[in-house]
């Protein structure tokens, strides 16, 4: 009976929060997982193009940038995984504005933190750009910015972040994709 209800509510959502880990966005290299990603794109943009509302919280910046500088391997140092999300973040985002595009969708590149949503000025701020976009009929995409974080890219706490945007811009639906 609850999974009916959960089910009822999803169909019945105006605006979604959509979340992707990075191990459902890349592959084992780190590579984009392009196959996937057009998958995930295809039914978001389905979702916004027939009058819902989509905001997605997308992991796969570090993944993504590792595999760009040719790292086999996680490194461990702070500014080497920051390097890593910095170079990722702009492939993830090229990615998503080519696919996005062929579905007619716009997108805007929102980075935050778990900090900056902890002080009342840049919560309203990230929440009005977050509502405009969204009036505008433009897709959010979200990632913890992980460039200036260093315990959420530790931890890779995108889950939680895309709790606290649901909550931000009253969605009505969160749905997690993780391996996890």
């Amino acid at each position: 009976m609850t999974h009916k209800k959960h089910r009822d509510a999803l169909k019945n959502a105006k605006r979604i929060v959509v979340k992707a880990g990075s191990k459902v966005l890349v592959q084992s290299t780190g590579r984009p997982d392009r196959r996937r990603l057009k998958l995930l794109v295809d039914e978001m943009a389905a979702f916004q193009n027939g009058g819902g509302e989509t905001v997605f919280v997308s992991s796969g910046a570090v993944g993504a940038g590792l595999d760009a500088l040719g790292m086999k391997t996680r490194p461990k140092a702070m500014p080497d995984l920051q390097m890593a999300a910095a170079v990722g973040q702009i492939r993830l985002m090229s990615i998503y504005d080519e696919l996005f595009g062929y579905n007619k969708c716009g997108i805007g590149q929102v980075l935050l933190t778990h900090d900056a949503l902890k002080h009342r000025e840049r919560h309203l701020n990230a929440r009005n750009t977050l509502l405009n976009l969204i009036a505008h009929r433009i897709i959010p995409v979200i990632n913890e910015n992980d460039t200036i974080s260093t315990q959420e890219i530790k931890f890779g706490d995108n889950d939680v972040l895309a709790a606290l945007v649901s909550i931000l811009i009253d969605a009505d639906a969160l749905i997690l994709l993780s391996s996890t």
